[in-house]
């Protein structure tokens, strides 16, 4: 036992990356359990190595989250205008097409290197959608078919209406969408694709400072920024941070662990992809978006005598507010609802 010096632990934990900590605690109990019987009466080294790995243990956590705290979680607005002009004018150009899937669809630049034109859908709601299926950890594979904002999806429809002047629909389903020239028959690799969002992010006014990771490497980054801003947006100008499901669903994370009444709904039916659509429209900060909100109202007589009265917004992606007044005889009950969520402020007069 008194041969063993801190070189000697630093080498074993070095070589036992995934159990070093609970073997050196179980000998560091046995060394003190031999000083307490008088076997051994040396000072034990592996309380002071375990307590040296704790600190620097500790300061590294204390580094990578002010690292992380000090990360760009969104784009400036002025900047992603002038990325959103930039693929609007190399439309013909499927790495800017590339682009335009990350930080419009939350994908990956892996995932949308390997998307073909068959995975990209274009419903009759008036919305485009990309079927996307990922693996989960159990190695199961999940629909995480999701619409994309509407700047997306003008992008996808421009380049779509040119490649259908040279190619067949049933020849361009088969085709990659992420191509290096148009047309293109072979996909750019996801490593070209993160190396041009690097430089159009620049070029577009990020700085160097915000491109860097916490281990300084470059090589990513772009695609992290881009992904960080799509969940930003969702949440801060979608209205979502009240539906974290919905966040959790649309960027691509399993809903295993979430899936009581109140939080799951089946995002991938035709309901759920309106439902997340509409969300999504509500940033329009890149559109041309018509002022006014018009609803219309609907009213029926439930079998017990209930009225139930039904408010229709015919914009679907704006946020529906009014007033209602109502008088309400003793006993009687008034019951509200919406199927995305409402606000209320409620006043109550007593009529005399």
């Amino acid at each position: 036992m008194g041969k063993i010096t801190p070189a000697m632990l630093k080498h074993y934990a070095r070589n036992h990356e995934n159990s070093w900590e609970e073997d050196l605690r179980t000998a560091e109990k046995f060394w003190e359990f031999c000083c307490d019987r008088g076997v051994y009466r040396e000072k034990n080294p592996i309380t002071a190595f375990l307590q040296d790995a704790a600190e620097r243990k500790r300061k590294k956590s204390t580094e990578n989250d002010m690292n992380k705290a000090a990360e760009l979680v969104c784009l400036p607005e002025e900047v992603e205008k002038k990325l959103n002009d930039r693929i609007r004018e190399n439309i013909g150009d499927g790495g800017f097409i590339g682009i335009a899937l990350v930080k419009e669809g939350g994908v990956s630049s892996q995932d949308a290197c390997a998307l073909r034109w068959k995975d990209i859908r274009f419903n009759s709601g008036g919305f485009v959608s990309i079927h996307l299926e990922l693996k989960g950890n159990a190695g199961a594979t999940h629909d995480y078919t999701r619409p994309i904002f509407p700047f997306g999806a003008e992008v996808l429809m421009a380049h779509r209406s040119r490649l259908l002047e040279l190619y067949s629909e049933d020849e361009l389903n088969n085709l990659p969408v992420v191509t290096p020239a148009c047309p293109g028959k072979k996909p750019i690799s996801s490593k070209k694709l993160t190396q041009l969002c690097r430089t159009e992010l620049l070029r577009a006014g990020i700085g160097e400072d915000n491109m860097l990771p916490i281990k300084g490497e470059p090589v990513g980054v772009g695609i992290q920024l881009l992904l960080r801003n799509y969940r930003y947006r969702l949440e801060h100008y979608c209205g979502l941070a009240s539906d974290p499901a919905a966040v959790t669903f649309l960027t691509g994370h399993s809903l295993q662990h979430d899936v009581t009444a109140d939080h799951y709904r089946g995002f991938t039916s035709p309901e759920g992809q309106r439902y997340l659509y509409n969300a999504m429209k509500r940033d329009g900060r890149f559109v041309k978006v018509n002022k006014g909100v018009e609803s219309s109202v609907t009213n029926r007589i439930l079998p017990d005598g209930r009225v139930e009265r039904t408010f229709t917004c015919l914009q679907p992606d704006k946020i529906l507010f009014g007033c209602l007044s109502f008088t309400l005889a003793p006993g009687e009950m008034f019951e509200i609802s919406a199927e995305q969520g409402l606000s209320l402020k409620v006043q109550a007069e007593e009529k005399r």
